[in-house]
């Protein structure tokens, strides 16, 4: 049997990176097709489409991704939900449903120690519990856990409140970096 070659000895060529874009490539311009179909800003759907097949990384269409499904960036003062236990930090991450059976892209919009909001293409029923993925390609990593609605506003893409019920201690670690790196440093002297 013969050993997989790691990345630092033999990286994929640039032609083996646009093949294996393929699937996502392809999920991202069925989105913009069906918001052309809808009749929404044509110029502006063709400058994305243009975008997403230029795009040479995952990374890259990951980033377009919240754009082709026409969510507003992150917020970074949002109205919080005043029932937080947890304070949350602002981000803009790819986030995967298991339980879903798409395999479009959702995005986690403010993530803390006790859950995240995110953008799903669908409402969904309060207390749901799924199993969930936060791919972080620039790692080669991937946090799995599950979560459980606790607030959805409907109007597509809605923005759905998720509690954890069970993170590992990698993903809490990590989450837990990302609330060191939001925070004030000490003020001057």
């Amino acid at each position: 049997m013969s050993e997989r070659p790691t990345p630092e000895s033999n990286p994929p060529s640039r032609a083996e990176e646009a093949s294996s874009l393929a699937p996502q490539r392809r999920a991202l311009q069925r989105l913009l097709q069906r918001r052309l179909a809808r009749g929404e800003d044509e110029a502006e759907i063709r400058r994305l489409m243009g975008a997403v097949e230029a795009a040479g990384s995952i990374g890259e269409l990951v980033a377009l991704a919240p754009l082709v499904n026409g969510m507003p960036p992150p917020e970074p003062d949002s109205p919080g939900h005043d029932r937080r236990i947890h304070h949350r930090v602002p981000c803009w991450l790819a986030l995967r449903v298991l339980d879903d059976g798409s395999y479009g892209f959702h995005f986690i919009r403010d993530i803390g120690i006790g859950g995240f909001a995110a953008h799903i293409q669908t409402p969904l029923p309060l207390f749901t519990t799924l199993h969930c993925q936060v791919p972080l390609y620039h790692l080669g990593k991937v946090h799995v856990f599950t979560a459980r609605v606790v607030w959805c506003q409907p109007d597509p893409p809605s923005l759905v409140g998720f509690e954890f019920v069970e993170i590992d201690d990698e993903a809490a670690d990590w989450i837990l970096s990302l609330m060191r790196a939001e925070a004030p440093g000490p003020g001057p002297g």
